[in-house]
């Protein structure tokens, strides 16, 4: 067994719900083709329900010095939430759980710490709830059989801080959005941030904590960069002026207020997009071209352009004259923007040669503030038009993109057998974002 943790998080619960949506896709009839409901089981205090064995009780010792200097020992007779032995230890346990939910019951399911996320189909619901239930209480396990965290099977069920509804599933669709309440309580906590003017260490952790749920590979990215950037924020040793929090907050906010529920369909279409992008800065030159191939209807684009002058401007006002990473970036963000309906959901493998740009959608943060500004506009796309995104590198002399920022297209044109370049346009909405 891998020493290893190996969380199955809510990437892997919406991927199992999609091989089970694939499944039923594909046949019109047949056993457990029909509708499928899903639920989460929780164990009861979990780490209680483990006993330190008496040989190494002097291993579980809490130590600490009381308000009057004295010192207090405490032995744990179970394991300690939040030691790192004990996270391993319970880990290692509970997926055997789900390793016998699965093998013995043929319940498909999922682990996360304490929580087993489960699917039936509807008919075998109850059945699978009660099996369940009866195998935990033949080894000693307490769990949830009765109150807020006792849910029966259901379409529409909440899982690690998500809603998965499985309502269309039978269409091969199915539907991920945040749990109720929880963006309220996020928005609710940022705009208090901004009225105080100060963002603490602990609030950056309780918001990180509270959006990672939020974005995942399936559920989307758009929050990814609010998360990197609130971490960072909150643990800068540099002094935090209003003016910045503020202006965080705002963005975090806006970011919040645009996410809405996410449709997956298996049916979407699996190959990927490849995009080529490279920047130009010589001798006053600002050239930006972009190479497109969609893998799966043969669409292809060759594009080029000049960045705007009201950017190269502000971005020297802002770091002076070496600005080929901001003109690097600035393509990403173009390309993202001008084609966000031809991304839609589409996997996306994004070729760069400048590593700048590319470590800083990767990350999703910098140090610089033009260039923070530039990722958090690829981000926000996210909300409008996801995309499953991958950013690698390509050496300079391998990107076909080279030649396009240059207004040297004929080398492109021939690899990809067009005859019509695409010349670049700039959205009016994306320039004042980031003028």
């Amino acid at each position: 067994m891998t020493s290893y943790l190996k969380l199955q998080d809510i990437d892997y619960i919406t991927g199992l719900a999609l091989k089970i949506a694939e499944r039923l896709a594909q046949h019109a009839q047949g056993p457990g083709v029909e509708q499928w409901v899903g639920k989460c089981l929780d164990l009861s205090k979990a780490y209680k329900q483990m006993a330190i064995h008496p040989s190494d009780r002097h291993l579980a010792v809490i130590f600490f010095h009381s308000a009057t200097g004295q010192p207090k020992y405490f032995v744990a007779n179970s394991l300690m939430f939040g030691a790192s032995a004990a996270v391993y230890s319970f880990n290692r346990v509970s997926r055997s759980l789900w390793f016998l939910l699965n093998k013995m019951l043929v319940i498909p399911c999922g682990v996360f710490y304490d929580d087993f996320p489960m699917f039936s189909p509807e008919s075998q619901a109850e059945n699978a709830d009660a099996a369940a239930s009866q195998l935990l209480d033949l080894l000693g396990w307490r769990h949830a059989k009765r109150g807020s965290k006792a849910f029966p099977f259901k379409q529409a069920f909440q899982v690690l801080g998500c809603s998965l509804n499985l309502s269309e599933v039978r269409l091969g669709g199915i539907t991920l959005e945040n749990k109720p309440g929880r963006l309220d309580r996020l928005i609710e906590l940022l705009q208090g941030i901004r009225a105080d003017g100060c963002l603490t260490k602990h609030q950056g952790q309780v918001i990180h904590g509270l959006m990672r749920y939020a974005c995942g590979f399936f559920s989307g990215k758009f929050l990814h960069q609010v998360c990197v950037e609130v971490l960072a924020l909150s643990n800068s040793v540099a002094r935090k002026g209003r003016s910045e929090v503020a202006s965080f907050c705002d963005y975090a906010i806006s970011m919040l207020k645009a996410a809405t529920p996410r449709r997956i369909d298996v049916s979407a279409d699996r190959d990927p997009i490849l995009i080529f992008t490279d920047g130009c800065w010589e001798k006053g030159y600002a050239g930006i071209g972009a190479v497109i191939i969609d893998l799966s209807s043969g669409k292809k684009l060759v594009c080029r352009g000049v960045v705007p002058g009201i950017l190269l401007d502000r971005w020297k006002n802002m770091v002076g004259e070496h600005i080929i990473c901001q003109i690097e970036l600035y393509v990403m963000v173009l390309v993202r923007w001008l084609y966000k309906e031809w991304f839609r959901n589409r996997r996306t493998i994004w070729w760069v040669d400048n590593d700048a740009a590319r470590f800083c959608i990767i990350k999703g943060l910098s140090p610089s503030l033009s260039m923070k500004t530039l990722i958090r506009e690829f981000y926000a796309v996210d909300a409008q038009a996801p995309a499953y995104s991958w950013v690698e590198r390509v050496p300079s002399l391998s990107n076909v993109a080279d030649g396009p920022s240059r207004d040297d297209c004929g080398e492109a044109l021939e690899l990809l057998g067009l005859s019509t370049i695409t010349n670049f346009e700039h959205p009016s909405e994306l320039l004042e974002g980031l003028a």
